[in-house]
């Protein structure tokens, strides 16, 4: 195994969106959305299993999930993991809650209609007249301590 590949957090994952994404702010201002998505399947035994995956996404990415993803669209993600701890308030037991921090997320299948004032077009009927946003293109880093901000 090459030295540099010791450690990997990669996750490419497609499904549907099981709701519609709602946009929310931080007190500091950085846009937020949580959204779960489902992901079928099949084991060696042929039998077909959902995964809910929990996703949140940051910032610009937040902001294009928000206008464009709906309940029950196809979607692409690819991020990495990331875990939350926190002391139960009913039993002071530990929690955790792993979740995919989205870096790039695309359509998978038609959009309908686009909202005609939309920033990208008034032909904008299908995925490929909306390009996919990746973290790169993503205006601001997650500042640390920022996700405990986070209004839900």
């Amino acid at each position: 195994m090459a030295e540099g590949l010791k450690n990997l957090n990669k996750v490419i994952l497609i499904g549907r969106l099981t709701h519609t994404p709602e946009l929310k702010y931080t007190p500091k201002g950085a846009a937020v959305t949580r959204f779960c998505i489902a992901v079928n399947t099949r084991r060696r035994n042929k039998i077909e299993e959902t995964l809910f995956i929990d996703v949140v996404a940051w910032n610009k990415l937040a902001e294009f999930c928000a206008q464009y993803f709906k309940k029950g669209k196809g979607i692409y993600v690819e991020g990495s993991l990331t875990m939350h701890k926190w002391q139960s308030k009913e039993d002071n037991s530990q929690r955790t809650k792993i979740e995919v921090l989205a870096e790039k997320i695309s359509f998978l299948d038609s959009l309908g209609a686009i909202d005609e004032n939309s920033e990208h077009g008034k032909n904008a009927g299908a995925a490929d007249n909306v390009q996919p946003l990746t973290a790169a293109e993503n205006s601001g880093d997650i500042v640390d301590g920022e996700e405990e901000d986070i209004p839900f």
